[in-house]
């Protein structure tokens, strides 16, 4: 049996894969959506729920398994290092797969890459025009400031909790735009146009993540496309 750790559709795509191969895996997953996500089958076991670094050697130590698998989104950092850092301490063999990335080799006079979101927002502050951010809930609050809040789009999963952080973040609800992506390059250019978007807020987030169908069409209208680069793990 083996441990995987994978909310994102490449990560489901492999497990159902394996599970086709005759694998016995437990999945674990954030959140009670993404578990989901998951069809039922014999040979496999989903558990919900975000876990500390204690809590995932309990967890990993309950199941026993003769290896762990990391398939989290690429942005997820610490979650990567807190289920390495079990497996080393239960000697518990880890490998980490990587989401490719969409962006290499694409340069683009208005096409801009920052690394921290501080940089990020005041650069924005210096601008004009609505701004659409597609980062996902995590690092909204720390860019839902003052100073444009009033010019934000934001793009999100239409779960109740990331709904409710929305709207405790201050965005008013005709400001959030509850949808399930990936999205096709027709979507997102209607939303740029309906919405007037200036600038387009985006992660890095690879195929899956249809970053080059977001990306793309931006460019094609003239809207300045932001990217928050991948951190380094």
């Amino acid at each position: 049996m083996i441990v995987v750790f994978a909310g994102t559709k490449d990560g489901r795509d492999w497990v159902l894969d394996r599970l086709d191969q005759g694998e016995e895996i437990v999945v674990s997953v954030a959140t009670a959506y993404g578990a989901s996500l998951y069809p039922e089958q014999e040979k496999l076991q989903v558990v919900s729920g975000r876990k500390n670094l204690e809590e995932m050697k309990k967890f990993l130590l309950a199941h026993d398994p003769k290896r762990v698998v990391d398939w989290t989104h690429p942005y997820a950092v610490e979650v990567s290092r807190n289920i390495k850092k079990a497996c080393e301490e239960l000697v518990i063999p880890y490998g980490r797969i990587h989401r490719e990335t969409s962006l290499v080799g694409l340069e683009h006079p208005k096409m801009y890459t920052f690394h921290r979101y501080e940089p990020l927002t005041e650069y924005l502050k210096k601008t004009k025009g609505n701004i659409l951010w597609t980062i996902g809930s995590n690092g909204l609050d720390q860019v839902m400031i003052k100073d444009l809040i009033h010019r934000s789009y934001v793009r999100v999963l239409p779960t109740s909790q990331v709904l409710m952080k929305c709207e405790g973040l201050g965005l008013d609800p005709s400001r959030i735009l509850g949808l399930q992506g990936p999205f096709s390059k027709e979507l997102n250019l209607a939303i740029y146009r309906d919405y007037d978007i200036e600038y387009m807020v985006t992660k890095d987030s690879g195929k899956p993540g249809g970053t080059l169908e977001k990306v793309l069409p931006a460019l094609e209208m003239g809207i300045q496309v932001l990217v928050y680069g991948r951190p380094v793990e």
